[in-house]
Formats: structure tokens, C-alpha cells, sequence
């Protein structure tokens, strides 16, 4: 009887156990479930992020490609612009050099200027002299020419 009786308890503390064990397993499987949920939720946030971040740096890189084209005709313009500055430069040493020496000729030459305007104006007066004299004579002509034909018709 005793010996039941132990069996019997033993066999209620392994059921007891059982049952706990049970219990303890229905609980783990409950976390695990609840567990696995959190996960799936994370899993699906990062998975979502990811994409998030795939289309920023695909953004981000079509946005360099741009920066970078844009960058190299700026660079061009200015490259351009160097070389016209450059050309500019030359051209504007060439006209001071020119403008240099026209300057110096102007001033070799103002001598001599002044000595043809002097020459012209002493040429211009006796040019007007002799106009004044020749119209002198041609006055002179003239009255000799009718002087002339009033005798010649007295005569006829």
C-alpha cells in the first residue's frame, strides 16, 4: 500500500511536472510567437528602411552626376573665359603698342606740320596776291578790249 501510495505521488508529481512543463512550453511557444512577431514587424521596418536608403543614395547619385556635369561646364565656361581674357590681354598690348607708335610718329611728324601749314599760308597769300593781280589785268583787259571796239566802231 505504501508503496501505491508513493507511486501514486509520484506519478502526481510527474503529472504536476507535466503540467508544468506544459504550461512552461505553452508560455515559451507564446513568447516565441509574440517574439517571432517582433521580428517579422523589425524585419519589415529594416526591409523598409533599406528602401528608404536605396532611393536616397540613388537620388544622391543622380544628383552628383548632375553636380558633376554641371561642375564640368562651369569648368569649360571658365577655361573659356581664361582664354578669352588671355586673347583679350594680347589684342589690347597690340593696340597700346600701335597706339604707342602713332603717337610718336604724331609727335615726329607735328614739326613738320607746322612747317607745311606755314608754307600753305604763305602760298595761300601769294596765290592771292597774283589772283588779285590777274584780276587787275583782266579789269585792265577789258577796258582796253571795249576801249578798243568803241574806236573801232567811231572808225568804221
Amino acid at each position: 500500500h505504501e508503496q501505491q501510495a508513493r507511486a501514486a505521488e509520484a506519478c502526481r508529481t510527474a503529472v504536476q511536472e507535466a503540467e508544468e512543463a506544459r504550461l512552461s512550453s505553452e508560455q515559451a511557444i507564446e513568447d516565441a510567437r509574440s517574439s517571432r512577431m517582433v521580428l517579422v514587424r523589425r524585419s519589415e521596418e529594416l526591409q523598409a528602411e533599406e528602401q528608404r536608403h536605396a532611393s536616397v543614395a540613388a537620388s544622391l547619385r543622380k544628383a552628383r552626376h548632375a553636380e558633376d556635369l554641371a561642375f564640368e561646364d562651369v569648368q569649360g565656361e571658365l577655361q573659356s573665359a581664361f582664354k578669352r581674357k588671355e586673347v583679350l590681354a594680347d589684342e589690347l598690348s597690340a593696340h597700346l603698342r600701335a597706339r604707342d607708335s602713332i603717337a610718336e610718329q604724331l609727335r615726329r611728324l607735328r614739326p613738320e606740320v607746322s612747317e607745311a601749314d606755314e608754307r600753305c599760308a604763305a602760298l595761300e597769300g601769294r596765290l592771292a596776291s597774283q589772283a588779285r593781280a590777274l584780276e587787275s589785268e583782266l579789269v585792265q583787259q577789258r577796258r582796253a578790249q571795249q576801249e578798243l571796239a568803241s574806236l573801232s566802231e567811231a572808225a568804221c
